[in-house]
């Protein structure tokens, strides 16, 4: 007889798990492809904004011009070069955004069984499957031609691993911590301090044998200090400097707009700088989509902070940088929008000098307090409907509704319950790990890079989720122990 429930998941299998997570995040892929169909690439992938800067120095480089524009670090290179070696271009990406939707499933299935492994009860299992299974924040960028997806995968196969090698000193687990983590680095190098953390956790597991903590730090640290000096070498090579990373954080074409002083300013102002957000502050100075006849979105935004303004740089200052942007892009002849822009870039810098000076607590704790609000409290549903909300029907709405509320009722619980368990006495080294590796990814985004974009939280949303699951787990576990002896008796 043929058992029913063999296509179930459980902890200790792994297809039956895989194919169904599978089935739903195709199902999310289908469903969000149909609403947003046709783009200008097709029905299936997106590709704009950032995307350029990961595809057009892999198609140089496979034409024999070398890995330029290098703007990023090459972490994409495996997967589209593997596919675009059998493949055209355009059927290259296309398969790309199948690999994503491919890798979130898998990150589901990485995610519950390193529920399972942390809390060692099925419950948590289950709770984070299912739990992750509905989720969808994590999953708005599988059609996109961006690292969000495999981000996603690689942070969650890494603290898999690396719990698992806590847990049975096994070095294979240790290895392929390694690999994953050089890889996650590789597609975005915000994540280096974060394998910094996953080496500490080595160390203290071997504290009393420092000979072995160091071996084994060194076999986790290895393929990342292998690939680093590789891209080192080459970048001296071709632009004979050290460049151990990329660049910077900006393009070079970006540094050069007149968007980027009033950027800088609204990094020291604690304010979003994501022109494209309706609700954005930078808007406020006339930053919009598009310099140069693109389309116009809305007027000024809401009036700015009144913690912001200075004896220096108080508000009449700010609405003259907001009508040179405007004189600006008004202006035909390049000479005239190199001096206003000069004159801009000029008194943003005085602006952003003067808040400094004048007000050094907001700078440091008021500003960066801001931008953490932003960056975790917002709807985490950007692309969930083409449709803005006056526009939507009873039914999508409600759909928007519920992931909305889905997304802040774990982010933000998800968040406290990994900084508790970093801070509390009795957490198990596996534990504090994976705590910490969330703590730092919520932390580094808008407090140490001054960056608020929802974009970035797709990839340590996952974390969140999994502490948001184990708790759920452990209150059933306690109602369901309560309840079984009165059920006895």
């Amino acid at each position: 007889m043929v058992r029913s429930d063999k296509w179930l998941p459980t902890p200790t299998t792994w297809w039956p798990a895989f194919l169904i997570a599978l089935a739903a995040k195709l199902c999310q892929f289908i469903s969000l492809s149909l609403e947003h169909a046709p783009t200008e690439n097709g029905l299936w992938y997106v590709y704009g904004g950032d995307a350029f800067s990961y595809i057009a120095p892999l198609e140089a480089l496979l034409a024999g011009n070398g890995y330029e524009p290098d703007l990023r670090m090459p972490g994409y290179a495996p997967p589209y070069l593997l596919l675009r070696l059998l493949f055209s271009e355009t059927a290259a990406l296309q398969g790309l955004v199948l690999l994503h939707v491919i890798a979130s499933a898998a990150a589901v299935v990485f995610l519950a069984r390193l529920a399972f492994v942390m809390a060692g009860r099925p419950s948590a299992f289950h709770w984070t499957f299912w739990t992750a299974l509905v989720a969808i924040h994590a999953n708005f960028h599988d059609r996109h031609i961006l690292t969000e997806s495999f981000s996603v995968f690689a942070l969650a196969l890494a603290a898999y691993q690396a719990v698992r090698y806590l847990q049975t000193s096994t070095r294979r687990y240790l290895w392929v911590t390694g690999i994953t983590m050089t890889w996650l680095i590789f597609m975005k190098p915000v994540f280096l301090p974060a394998l910094g953390i996953l080496g500490i956790a080595v160390l203290w597991h071997w504290r009393t044998s420092l000979s072995k903590g160091i071996l084994n730090t060194g076999i986790l640290c290895l393929p990342f200090l292998l690939s680093e000096t590789a891209w080192i070498v080459r970048n001296a090579m071709v632009h004979r400097e050290f460049r151990p990373l990329t660049e910077g954080v900006f393009y070079p074409d970006m540094r050069a707009t007149i968007r980027f002083p009033l950027i800088k300013l609204m990094q020291t102002y604690g304010l979003s700088f994501i022109w494209w957000d309706g609700t954005s502050e930078i808007r406020w100075f006339n930053i919009r989509v598009s310099e140069e006849g693109g389309p116009i979105l809305a007027d000024k935004q809401q009036p700015l902070p009144a913690y912001i303004y200075t004896k220096a740089c108080p508000k009449d200052t700010l609405d003259l940088i907001a009508s040179d942007v405007l004189r600006h892009d008004g202006a035909t002849d390049p000479q005239e929008k190199a001096r206003v822009k000069d004159a801009i870039t000029a008194r943003c810098e005085r602006c952003a000098e003067a808040f400094k000076e004048e007000r050094p607590f907001d700078h440091h704790v008021t500003a960066r307090a801001n931008l953490l609000r932003k960056f975790l409290v917002h709807t985490g549903t950007p692309s969930l409907t083409r449709k803005p909300w006056a526009e939507l029907d009873p039914i999508h709405r409600a759909i928007k509704i519920f992931y909305v509320a889905f997304y802040l009722g774990i982010m933000i619980p998800g968040t406290c319950i990994a900084a508790w368990v970093l801070f509390r006495r009795r957490s198990t080294l596996p534990w504090r790990m994976v705590s910490a590796l969330l703590v730092y990814s919520v932390l580094i985004f808008p407090l140490g890079m001054r960056m608020c974009e929802s974009r970035y939280t797709c990839a340590l949303y996952p974390l969140a989720l999994l502490f948001f699951a184990l708790a759920c787990s452990a209150v059933h576990e306690r109602i369901r122990a309560r309840r079984i002896p009165a059920v006895g008796k």
